[in-house]
């Protein structure tokens, strides 16, 4: 499993708790590294899109949770869910946070990727792999049982 810590909390008794990320931009990029009071109108962000309705993008803040809404992309910017854009903040408020599109991020088509999200593409891949492995094994060692294939769903791990 690959992820990122998120926050640790500690009660008075000096017991510690920590919050865990399995998402992907969570993990690439982190948390906590856009300070939202410092975003002012007029900066230019890169946000990962992560959902497209009547015209305008919703997407995340790389290195944060912040969301903002992104309009001003035509039909033929064809954007999709995990498309890496870079927008100019129009509006900052507490409630919301919205932007004009500029591009993509690198000027490419789809999604842009750095050095460190190919080697966490890479990392993660390897992991399902060796997790299908490892399924294939207990699936095996359960029909030598008596269990069926069928009792197994491969799209939990």
């Amino acid at each position: 499993m690959l992820g990122r810590i998120t926050k640790v909390d500690q009660n008075p008794a000096g017991e510690k708790r920590f919050h865990f990320s399995t998402r992907e931009s969570l993990v690439v990029y982190g948390v906590g590294v856009v300070d939202r009071s410092k975003l002012e109108v007029g900066a230019q962000v890169e946000s990962i899109v992560m959902a497209v309705a009547d015209g305008k993008a919703f997407s995340q803040i790389k290195g944060s949770y912040i969301k903002i809404k992104v309009k001003g992309q035509t039909d033929a910017d064809n954007l999709k869910v995990g498309d890496h854009v870079v927008s100019s903040l129009k509006k900052v408020t507490k409630e919301k946070i919205s932007s004009e599109f500029i591009g993509r991020a690198g000027g490419k088509k789809g999604p842009e990727m750095s050095e460190g999200e190919r080697a966490a593409q890479s990392i993660r891949q390897s992991v399902n792999e060796e997790a299908q492995r490892e399924l294939e094994g207990v699936k095996a060692l359960a029909t030598e049982h008596g269990a069926a294939p069928a009792d197994f769903d491969a799209s939990l791990i």
